[in-house]
């Protein structure tokens, strides 16, 4: 069930960790201000990662920190931009916005960012690598990471682990991280329906029910196999 397949992708997944920085002040992003220019020259031009997950400051720390940048910025609510510089633009009053992952937090603004300085003694020597969620504990010592347990039992034991709050969060399109066990988020989009289609580069086949009026079973087994040698290549980095 769904519950198994939620578990047997948690064993792969990893962990966000605790970075450095602190807050400078609210910067406009373009020449204009406020939406009224094309922004096409953006304050903080080194980096932009929109997707950041979750949509918090210290998310977006992460991003600058282990890219190597100075400083980083936080713009309408989700949006994450770093850069070796800022201020080309002066000062904004536009960072009225709250991080869509945290009410708590400022996330600037329209055309506006909450800048902040990443730690600079971290920028080069910060380990960026993720917990892993079976070699550091709590995982390490789980029966969920034992390979020589059975596999019915580790993932009743990682289920029996989680709060009903915890697993609530897992049964998303976007399933919710747990960092307390290592565990990032992880998006189910990419179920292979018709190949990786939605996963960076990656062959697109004929959506399932052209495929499936060929009737032919070789066929779909020649592209099941080709959508999985794709997927590890891509979670081994290739």
């Amino acid at each position: 069930g769904k519950q198994v397949a939620v578990a047997l992708a948690l064993f792969s997944a990893t962990a966000v960790q605790a970075y450095h920085y602190h807050y400078i002040g609210c910067y406009a992003d373009c020449e204009g201000d406020s939406g009224t220019s094309d922004c096409t020259a953006r304050d903080l031009d080194g980096l932009e990662s929109s997707g950041m997950y979750p949509n918090t400051v210290e998310a977006c720390a992460r991003i600058a920190t282990c890219g190597g940048f100075k400083y980083f910025g936080l713009q309408d609510g989700q949006q994450c931009y770093a850069g070796n510089s800022y201020g080309s633009y002066g000062e904004s009053d536009a960072c009225t916005m709250a991080c869509d992952s945290d009410s708590t937090e400022g996330c600037g603004g329209m055309w506006a960012n909450d800048v902040y300085a990443t730690a600079e003694s971290d920028v080069p020597s910060f380990n960026c690598d993720a917990a892993d969620p079976c070699a550091d504990e709590p995982g390490a010592s789980s029966v969920w990471c034992d390979p020589d347990v059975d596999m019915d039992e580790r993932v009743a034991a990682l289920i029996a682990n989680l709060t009903i709050s915890e697993k609530a969060g897992l049964f998303l399109n976007e399933a919710d991280s747990v960092p307390r066990l290592n565990i990032k988020k992880y998006n189910w989009w990419s179920e292979a329906l018709h190949g990786l289609a939605r996963d960076g580069v990656a062959t697109s086949f004929p959506q399932i029910i052209g495929v499936s009026s060929s009737f032919n079973m070789s066929l779909v087994r020649l592209l099941g196999g080709v959508s999985g040698t794709e997927a590890r290549g891509k979670n081994n980095g290739l």
